[in-house]
């Protein structure tokens, strides 16, 4: 459900209100791809995992995802697709792995939301353990 939460926002920001994909190209678009273009809107750079998720990075490692976003996707696919090699795939995740992996999600749909109401003060992380932080988007125009 986080996923299509952030496929939504995707749809409503990226092709709806600014307009940066139009027509058919904004429907062929992967699911992967959709969200990078989102979280790169709220200008977080690292696409990695963040250091607290220590099990999803474990994941994106032993599946060779390029970054987060392509283990959020793989892990989600692994969980709505009936095959039964995805069935094997999901058995193999932890319940840590899967946590984490909401989380995160939970973080983008987060910050997308404060970026549409263009908030530009402090917050709590929720992938964070240093207390309240700017948003990436106030961060990256003050340095």
């Amino acid at each position: 459900m986080a996923q299509t939460a952030l496929e939504l926002l995707y749809n409503w920001l990226i092709v709806e209100n600014k307009k940066l994909i139009l027509g058919e190209d904004a429907k062929k678009i992967s699911a992967a791809s959709k969200l990078r273009l989102l979280v790169s809107q709220l200008s977080i750079k690292d696409k990695s995992v963040p250091s607290e998720f220590s099990s999803l990075e474990e994941y994106r490692r032993t599946y060779s995802c390029i970054d987060v976003i392509e283990a959020v996707v793989q892990i989600r696919n692994a969980i709505i697709h009936f095959q039964q090699k995805k069935r094997k795939k999901l058995d193999k995740i932890s319940v840590k792995t899967l946590s984490e992996a909401v989380q995160l999600c939970l973080w983008y749909i987060e910050l997308s939301i404060l970026y549409s109401l263009k908030f530009k003060d402090e917050y709590s992380s929720r992938c964070s353990k240093t207390g309240l932080v700017l948003p990436p988007w106030i961060t990256e125009n003050t340095t």
